[in-house]
């Protein structure tokens, strides 16, 4: 298996250890656990305060921020840290936190823009294509935080920012490689995109 953890030399690499499947696993529903307590939360109207006082749209925006940055970012690496006691560094490093080029960034941040701009045409022609077949969207709305310059910027954000550095540090980065000992690449690659729809509640 490749070496994830750069080149300090210790007697065994962290992802070749027989013990960082189950502390990926603890770390994981650890996670989860969080994740589904505030969904329920949420579900209970807990947020109702927050939302008369900030507005629904941006009580959405802030749970997100919570969810991605807290539960899905610093949870499960403060509790795989503490399981496998390593280093913060090491263990950063150990799921693929390596400074990428500018070349990469510039390429990724062009993609991101793109696939944002690209998601709502197709959401607009989808809903032209709804409309014609003669489906009418419920009335109302209110204001909305995504509009203009600073909504396409909360939005990427939202949408693509934060889900792809904080869901990819607990699904790929510690979920995914710690499966990868026990299960094989394929096994771990499929389980832990299986686990990834179902937290969306999306299979």
């Amino acid at each position: 298996m490749e070496h994830w953890l750069g080149g300090e030399k210790e007697s065994k690499p962290l992802w070749e250890r027989d013990n960082v499947f189950m502390h990926a696993s603890i770390a994981y529903f650890v996670s989860m656990v969080l994740f589904v307590c505030l969904r329920i939360a949420s579900g209970l109207g807990w947020f109702g305060l927050l939302a008369n006082e900030v507005g629904e749209l941006a009580t959405d925006v802030i749970a997100t921020v919570l969810i991605q940055i807290v539960i899905f970012l610093l949870v499960p690496l403060i509790v795989f840290k503490f399981l496998t006691k390593q280093p913060m560094k090491r263990v950063l490093t150990g799921i693929g936190f390596n400074r990428p080029s500018r070349k990469v960034l510039g390429y990724s941040f062009l993609m991101g823009v793109l696939f944002y701009l690209l998601n709502i045409f197709v959401a607009m022609v989808f809903s032209i294509v709804l409309v014609l077949l003669g489906y009418r969207f419920p009335s109302g709305g209110g204001d909305s935080v995504f509009v203009g310059i600073t909504g396409l910027l909360i939005g990427i954000i939202i949408v693509g920012v934060l889900p792809g550095v904080c869901e990819e540090v607990s699904n790929r980065g510690i979920l995914m490689r710690g499966f990868m000992i026990k299960l094989g690449v394929w096994r771990a690659v499929l389980l832990s995109s299986l686990m990834f729809g179902l937290m969306h509640m999306n299979i």
